[in-house]
């Protein structure tokens, strides 16, 4: 349509003055809805807000204020960007995260910024729960925590067994530190792990419950009591003697 002076020539999608009137009061109500998130004084609230507005279906316009602010942000807007970054269908607009997060000029972001920009140019990148898997791995190995975070939270989003071996490999990356990286990573890892309710699941819960952090000690445990049905006790032997028992006598029948 022509906004211009002279006269209002309607295009496809508004092929009526009634539906040119609609898209026109619709259009108005979103630009006033954003111009009310950039008022937003909480950087956190406002990082959550805008990231509405950095969606595969947000029109370019909105997509281009919305990086530009969370930007301004620094780590919350970082937050928002890695968390997109590690979507498959956010494929399209990788690229344009990635220089986000090294713009915020947050000294949390930027040392990892140079790290997602080789993580996610490489030519293995793949869609779906693998993508979770190989960027959960990435993470463990980089220090990557936002990268980390993310990625298992995709994973628990669909608690399948062929997932156990990658959480092998996050604990065998993460450093056994109570502080820290190798604290908060494990952390959220477990959480992913403890939904993956499987009997395979057993030697690598039993692994953590000598972790150097007394917390994730515990949701170790937790998740083996999940699993098991009955407490075992706090030393992982207990434990890996039942997974011995069970899985012979699934192999003798």
């Amino acid at each position: 349509m022509n906004p211009g002076p002279y006269h209002l020539i309607p295009d496809s999608s508004t092929p009526t003055i009634e539906r040119l009137r609609l898209a026109i009061t619709n259009g108005l109500k979103k630009r006033k809805a954003f111009q009310d998130v950039l008022l937003e004084r909480n950087p956190d609230t406002k990082a959550q807000k805008l990231s509405h507005y950095v969606q595969p279906r947000e029109s370019y316009h909105y997509f281009r204020k919305a990086v530009a602010e969370l930007q301004i942000l620094g780590h919350s807007g970082a937050l928002v960007f890695s968390r997109e970054l590690v979507r498959p269908e956010q494929e399209s607009h990788r690229r344009d995260f990635i220089i986000a997060i090294g713009r915020t000029k947050n000294k949390k972001s930027i040392p990892i910024s140079g790290r997602l920009h080789a993580f996610a140019t490489k030519s293995s990148l793949i869609s779906g729960l693998e993508h979770f898997r190989e960027a959960a791995v990435w993470g463990a190995k980089h220090g990557a925590q936002q990268m980390l975070e993310y990625a298992v939270g995709g994973m628990r989003k669909t608690p399948v067994e062929k997932n156990l071996p990658t959480f092998q490999e996050i604990f065998a990356a993460l450093p056994r530190k109570a502080q820290g990286f190798g604290k908060h990573a494990a952390y959220y890892t477990l959480l992913s792990l403890i939904d993956h309710k499987f009997d395979d699941a057993v030697p690598i819960l039993a692994s953590q419950l000598n972790h150097p952090d007394e917390y994730n000690q515990r949701q170790a445990h937790r998740g083996l009591k999940g699993i098991v049905g009955k407490d075992l006790g706090r030393k992982k032997s207990p434990w890996l003697e039942w997974y011995s028992r069970n899985k012979k006598e699934q192999n003798d029948r």
